[in-house]
């Protein structure tokens, strides 16, 4: 259950149960039956529901890279359109055994929902489709102002991974490159998953939020420039 409203407004908000409520947390990489349980059990309702929601980010890159989950890496990570992550998409999910935890809205719409299964973090992204580019966004600490990325979409593909059938983009070394940076195949140190990623199109917030998303930036890149806007 839903019970802490972080923040609100007519431009974005967080609500999640208290953290002190969250339980254990379980790295993928050692819970390897629980993630493909986790895995298959989401393939099953997203089939179900007809929704095409692919597997992405971090996940997908240990699939290519690792050949499994990449250790330390604490979530599993699903991409879907926006317009299928709704209320009912949560009650479906909450069905099949995850418990949602946290919830994020822009514009007054729901942009991403984390759930826990089995004390695995399954976070959902909502994305929309501009042509052959979707986007998505992220809420930027604190949540009066959020983040947008954009990398290239060209359908997606269906895959086998450790016995579990799953969706995938069609070209998925030409996403993990726009998600990643051409070296996307060497591990990085120093990763922020906010600005690092280089398909950050944009800021939006309050003047403070942009301020402080400018200096963080421009910390991470090492550069003077400001955050594209």
């Amino acid at each position: 259950m839903l019970t802490e409203i972080i923040q609100t407004g007519a431009l974005c908000a967080l609500e999640r149960q208290p953290r002190e409520d969250d339980p254990p947390r379980v790295d993928p990489a050692l819970a390897g039956e629980t993630a493909l349980e986790a895995l298959a059990r989401v393939d099953r309702f997203l089939r179900r529901a007809r929704i095409p929601g692919f597997v992405s980010d971090g996940t997908l890159l240990g699939m290519i890279r690792e050949r499994g989950f990449i250790p330390g890496d604490n979530d599993i990570d699903f991409k879907l359109p926006r317009e299928h992550l709704t209320e009912g998409f949560i009650a479906g999910l909450a069905a099949e055994g995850f418990t949602p935890f946290r919830r994020a809205f822009v514009g007054g719409a729901l942009a991403n929902a984390a759930f826990f299964f089995k004390g695995l973090e399954v976070d959902f992204h909502g994305t929309t489709r501009v042509g052959d580019v979707m986007r998505y966004n992220l809420l930027f600490w604190p949540p009066r102002g959020y983040l947008t990325y954009e990398f290239p979409w060209s359908g997606r593909q269906r895959f086998r991974f450790r016995g579990v059938w799953l969706w995938r983009p069609r070209r998925p070394r030409r996403f993990l490159a726009a998600f990643y940076g051409p070296d996307w195949r060497v591990p990085a140190t120093g990763w922020d998953n906010f600005f690092s990623p280089p398909g950050l199109v944009s800021v939006t917030g309050h003047p403070e939020i942009v301020a402080r998303a400018q200096a963080r930036w421009a910390r991470v890149r090492g550069v003077g420039e400001a955050v594209p806007s």
